[in-house]
């Protein structure tokens, strides 16, 4: 028997997610799935990466996903065709730049490929402005949310990316999602092998503090966000990090962390910029124009 999904409204705050968390408890066993979109008007880059996410977990377990077209209404069509969303789903209509940022799907071998993404299809898109070096380092921050994906979630589908610019809010915004076991729980399993005593009230506060690491034979590092927060702050955006019961919030160049009501096993996070006139380098470039 096949489960038909009726796809609401998604936005990407905090609402939004929660819904797709419950979507996820409720749909991930399903043998055979259809996606229904006659309740939805608009859906942003988070439902799209998390709807793929749950397609390809579902066919990696032997199920069958199906999109019921007839339910999508036109500009709902336009995005999830231009996106890439149908492509994965159907294997049909190509995908095209406009405003997306497309939707990816990665593993960890494909670094290289991710990094080339986020200069050509994310930062580099010339919707925000900022020196090469400043781009660089950005895109090295975001790098190593991946590689966090990859090293401690165990996601067997790997981890889903895609964003948006909304050319009347002046925002870009990306999301990616892993389907792993989620960043808390990774370091309960960490602290429980190694012994370590754990002095916090938060798992994702000590996921983010630098110099930690959960791998000894490295050089020990956090996840590393201190310039992305700073650009974050400059750029008036804002970023969320959502994992097992946790959540974490950067804005105004804080971050803020709290546990709520929901449970889910993997990691979303969600970067939200500013589409501004201004142009951002890193303080002490040689360039002839205001630093951040």
């Amino acid at each position: 028997m096949t489960d038909i999904l009726k796809i609401p409204n998604i936005l990407d705050n905090t609402s939004g997610f929660m819904l797709l968390f419950d979507v996820w408890d409720e749909y991930n066993h399903s043998a055979d799935l259809t996606f229904d979109f006659s309740e939805c008007t608009f859906i942003k880059q988070n439902g799209v990466a998390f709807l793929a996410g749950l397609a390809c977990h579902i066919r990696k377990n032997g199920g069958v996903v199906f999109i019921d077209e007839s339910t999508i209404i036109p500009k709902v069509m336009m995005n999830l065709a231009q996106n890439g969303f149908l492509k994965e789903i159907t294997g049909e209509s190509e995908p095209w730049d406009g405003n997306s940022v497309p939707l990816m799907q990665y593993f960890a071998h494909d670094i290289n490929s991710i990094e080339k993404y986020l200069e050509d299809k994310w930062i580099g898109r010339g919707w925000i402005y900022t020196s090469s070096l400043l781009s660089e380092k950005i895109i090295g921050n975001i790098l190593e949310l991946y590689e966090n994906a990859f090293e401690h979630s165990f996601s067997d589908v790997g981890v889903f990316t895609c964003g948006q610019r909304f050319p009347t809010k002046n925002e870009l915004v990306l999301t990616i999602i892993d389907f792993g076991i989620g960043i808390p729980q990774s370091l309960n399993k960490y602290f429980k092998e190694s012994k370590e005593s754990f002095d916090g009230n938060y798992r994702l506060e000590k996921a983010f503090q630098d110099g930690f690491s959960t791998k000894r034979r490295e050089q020990p590092r956090g996840v590393g966000l201190d310039l992305l927060k700073d650009f974050i702050l400059k750029n008036h955006g804002q970023m969320d990090i959502y994992s097992n019961n946790e959540c974490a919030r950067i804005k105004s160049g804080n971050i803020r962390y709290a546990i709520k009501d929901f449970y889910f096993n993997g990691t979303a996070v969600n970067i939200k910029l500013k589409c501004d006139e201004k142009y951002y380098l890193i303080e002490g470039e040689p360039v002839d124009q205001p630093y951040f």
